[in-house]
């Protein structure tokens, strides 16, 4: 869902696809708004809402998830993907997909670049 907000923002489209079957929800800029569209048993209006709000509840959506991930395996707050994530989420234009270079950020306010790992913090 996190890459629908990149998707989106460059291309005007995305889609949303499930592992465990063939669905597909289509996702299409219209305008200011974000209309859901699915490979299966599309209504006869599709459903559409405005980007930022779309935007709003996916960024809620995923700090939720990395944070239960991090709270319930705490190993995996050092896994590089958590920081793709987090840095799409900040900027969701200027994230990363597959190996493609991601802008540098800024640090957040109030926090300070973590040593290299396998290097003891001071």
């Amino acid at each position: 869902m996190a890459y629908t907000l990149q998707e989106l923002h460059a291309g005007g489209s995305a889609e949303i696809n499930f592992t465990e079957n063939s669905y597909v929800i289509h996702l299409k800029l219209v305008g200011d708004r974000v209309r859901f569209t699915s490979s299966h048993r599309t209504p006869a209006v599709p459903p559409e809402f405005p980007f930022e709000d779309y935007t709003a509840a996916v960024r809620a959506f995923v700090a939720s998830c990395v944070a239960y991930l991090v709270e319930s395996r705490p190993a995996l707050a050092e896994n590089p993907v958590l920081d793709e994530l987090r840095a799409l989420m900040s900027d969701p234009a200027g994230g990363v997909i597959g190996n493609q270079e991601r802008r540098p950020r800024a640090p957040r306010e109030g926090t300070r670049p973590s040593p290299p790992r396998g290097t003891p913090e001071t």
